[in-house]
């Protein structure tokens, strides 16, 4: 059935982004990739001076691209971050056992100190988030994370009605021991004529 859903909404897309994605890429990320062409943007994204330790695998017959890299200056969370992480990479969605339709997913890791305190500040973190976006969104689909009886992290994906597609995710991870704590704010987004792209519904706002 998702398959089916997913082949249907390829043909009845909307090439546009919604102000509220448009808002999280300019609030949270350094580098917009719905401002300028995606050309534009990734060359701004790999020469951004403030992008540290960047390791980039080009796209290949048999490998997709992948970039990523560390802030250690830059922060758009609340809580004292240690540092963050970037992350570009190229997903591909099956339509059936011959067809892909290709994505990216653009990624923002925050790294709180290790600790009670940094579990703290990622988990209000987290909640600051999700009040702020689901509003915007129909749907919002909560998955908690669980180490034997003891809660890991969390996941929120948020989409609209009738689209299998999640264009903005958070989430939440602590280590054992709570050796590393960190918050993830994700956004999805299409490629087409050197343009990212939404995909959306038409009750979408």
């Amino acid at each position: 059935m998702k398959i089916k859903l997913f082949i249907i909404f390829l043909f009845t897309w909307q090439t546009v982004c919604p102000q509220l994605l448009q808002n999280v890429a300019e609030d949270y990320f350094r580098t917009n990739p719905f401002k300028t062409s995606f050309s534009q943007f990734l060359n701004s994204l790999i020469s951004d001076p403030a992008l540290k330790e960047k390791t980039i695998s080009k796209k290949t017959d048999s490998t997709l691209f992948h970039l990523q890299g560390v802030y250690s200056s830059y922060s758009p969370f609340f809580f004292p971050s240690t540092h963050c992480k970037i992350v570009l990479a190229e997903r591909e969605e099956y339509i059936d056992s011959l067809r892909t339709y290709p994505y990216f997913i653009y990624q923002l890791i925050g790294y709180a100190p290790p600790g009670e305190e940094g579990l703290k500040s990622i988990k209000q973190e987290f909640e600051k988030l999700n009040r702020k976006f689901k509003k915007g969104f129909a749907v919002s689909d909560l998955k908690d994370l669980t180490k034997g009886d003891e809660q890991s992290g969390a996941i929120i994906n948020y989409t609209y009605d009738g689209m299998v597609f999640y264009p903005l995710t958070i989430a939440w991870l602590s280590t054992k021991e709570h050796k590393e704590n960190i918050v993830a704010l994700s956004i999805r987004f299409f490629m087409q004529d050197n343009k990212a792209y939404l995909p959306i519904s038409t009750d979408s706002p």
